[in-house]
Formats: C-alpha cells, structure tokens, sequence
C-alpha cells in the first residue's frame, strides 16, 4: 500500500489533492503537512504533520515515521509575498524542491512537483536594471526545477515516473485545476 506525504498540503491544490488521495489509498495512508497548521474535516481525517519544508530534516522524520514511499512537492508562496521578498520565493519554491529530492533519493520515494506546471506560481529574478521582477514558473523555476532533477536522474537517486503529473491532474478533475 502506498504511503504517501504532501509537502504543502494547505494550499488549494493540496487540500484537492488531499481529498483525492485519501479516497483512493485510505486516509491513515495520506500524510497531509504545511507550515501552517492545518484544520477541518479534509485533513482531520488521517495523519497530519507541520513541516517547513526548508528545513531537510523535518520532511526526513516525517518520511521515517510513516514509512513514506511516495512524496508530492506543493510547497510554494504566494508570487506578490515572492516579489516583496525574493529569497523568500526562491527558499522556499527551489530549497523544498532540493530538499524532497534529497529526502526521496535517501529514502528511495517516488517524487512529484505539481506546481511546476502552475503559471501561477512566480521565482522573483532581478533584471539587469535592478528591478525585481516576478517571473512565471514555466522559465525560471521551470528550469532550475529541470535541472536539478535532471541532476538528481543522472545520480541514480531520482525515480520520477512518467505520467505522474497527469496522474496529479486526473486526480484534481483535469489540467484546468492545476
């Protein structure tokens, strides 16, 4: 049986996601967590956990408590607090990433980035006249996101499943809603 650990599940496509999941693998077998603490009926259902997924370390006692064998990546802020405090986004949108890819090679998990298809999701990059300006997860995330998994391919330690973010999106109802 699947046991599986949504890293920022209190968004709007985690607490989906959340639903989803619990419904098909059974609640006890879903482990919702966020930085936030997470309340109703969703999430009171089954395990719950709060983790900021910038520190390793929490995400790898929750992995090991549960016996997680399965890991989606949800964490992210919101683009105008990423704009107003650019290591902030970067922190947390590509340091969570790091992190769940270095927690699932230690662990041997399959893991998945919904958000990396999100447009809504913005990495703050300051262009050359100094300005800083939110730019769309499909280039600057996008790519370093690529990369690192890449990375983490090349080493062996990355077991991302083709399909996985269309499986993400039939569990939400379609693409519409990522």
């Amino acid at each position: 049986m699947k046991r599986i650990l949504i890293v920022g599940a209190g968004g709007q496509i985690g607490s989906e996601l959340t639903r989803n999941l619990r419904d098909i693998y059974g609640d006890n077998n879903v482990v919702c967590s966020d930085l936030r603490q997470l309340t109703g009926p969703i999430y009171e259902r089954g395990p719950i956990e709060r983790i900021d997924s910038t520190q390793i370390m929490q995400i790898v006692d929750v992995v090991k408590k549960y016996n997680i064998d399965t890991i989606y990546n949800l964490a992210a802020i919101l683009s105008a607090t990423a704009e107003l405090n650019p290591m902030l986004g970067w922190n947390v949108g590509i340091g969570s990433l790091v992190n769940c890819l270095e927690v699932a090679r230690i662990f041997n998990c399959a893991v998945t980035d919904a958000k990396k298809d999100d447009p809504s999701t913005f990495v703050p990059v300051v262009e050359e006249n100094g300005v800083c300006e939110p730019v769309p997860a499909d280039s600057i995330y996008r790519y370093n996101q690529e990369s690192y998994e890449n990375r983490y391919t090349v080493i062996g330690a990355f077991n991302y499943k083709d399909g996985a973010m269309s499986d993400t999106a039939n569990l939400l109802g379609g693409t519409d809603n990522i």
